[in-house]
């Protein structure tokens, strides 16, 4: 049995796996435990986008949308920016035409 704990807020979250029931990789595992939840989000029509703090590195943040990886930045507001840009790599937003947001970090949701 593998048990591990992660503190989220004030909150106290406990994660127990039976790795003889569930077929997952130390690598997966390892981004289940440490990844937590996105501290920002933007739904749009294909998709909703997600920014984390880099598990491997906090000094960066990942732009994610569907379980992929989009890139790495120095800053949420430089993620932020590529999606205002449709410069993100995700093929079906970077050519959506007519899109009107967000402009900035600011109007993303964020999670407390």
């Amino acid at each position: 049995m593998f048990r591990t704990s992660k503190k989220v807020g004030l909150n106290f979250c406990n994660v127990s796996l039976n790795l003889d029931k569930i077929e997952i990789t130390v690598l997966e595992l390892a981004v289940v435990v440490k990844r937590g939840v996105p501290m920002w989000y933007y739904k749009t029509e294909v998709g909703t986008f997600l920014i984390y703090r880099n598990p491997n590195d906090p000094a960066r943040f990942l732009l994610k949308i569907e379980n992929e990886i989009l890139g790495s930045y120095l800053t949420p507001e430089m993620a932020a920016d590529d999606v205002y840009m449709q410069a993100t790599g995700w093929y079906e937003w970077d050519t959506l035409p007519n899109v009107s947001g967000p402009t900035d970090l600011s109007e993303w949701h964020r999670n407390r």
